[in-house]
């Protein structure tokens, strides 16, 4: 027995890399994704979202949303835009809806930003995403000098986060 052992590790060192990987199945890759993404491992985490995108075995919803949160953090606001609207078009009543309204509205600029946040605060969303899309607005309003906006915003933000 203990023949065979070596007998098949020295013939697997000669077997190519690929012949040797064993598939994970699609929920284990979203799992493995969202723990390099924990770590700050952005870059290996969107390798693993990227694989699941047209997969059926895992949720939609949710490989869309991370791949969108992933893309932000790596910087690449076009394709996470796409990402958030793919799944807001797909699955407008997906428990990642308003996250990703809320994080479609931090990529955008001026009115159009705006707009989105102040719908989110209309919305029946999370009182967080309210108050955080509240804490934007207040930010929008004191960069072009509108104190008293800004103000009402920050205290209506509080007032929900507290």
């Amino acid at each position: 027995m203990p023949r065979l052992i070596v007998i098949v590790a020295a013939l697997s060192a000669f077997m190519p890399a690929t012949a040797q990987t064993v598939s994970a199945l699609p929920a284990d890759r979203l799992a493995l994704a969202n723990q390099l993404s924990r770590r700050g491992l952005y870059a290996d985490a969107l390798k693993e979202y990227e694989a699941l995108r047209d997969s059926t075995a895992v949720p939609r919803d949710e490989v869309l949303f991370r791949l969108g949160v992933t893309y932000r953090l790596l910087d690449r606001k076009a394709e996470a835009l796409k990402c958030y609207e793919k799944l807001l078009a797909a699955t407008p009543e997906s428990r990642y809806t308003d996250y990703a309204r809320l994080n479609r509205a931090a990529l955008l600029d001026g009115p159009a930003r705006d707009k989105e946040l102040r719908e989110l605060d209309r919305s029946t969303a999370d009182k967080n995403i309210r108050a955080t899309a509240l804490y934007y607005l207040g930010e929008s309003a004191e960069a072009i000098k509108d104190v008293k906006a800004a103000v009402d915003f920050y205290t209506r933000a509080a007032k929900l986060a507290g």
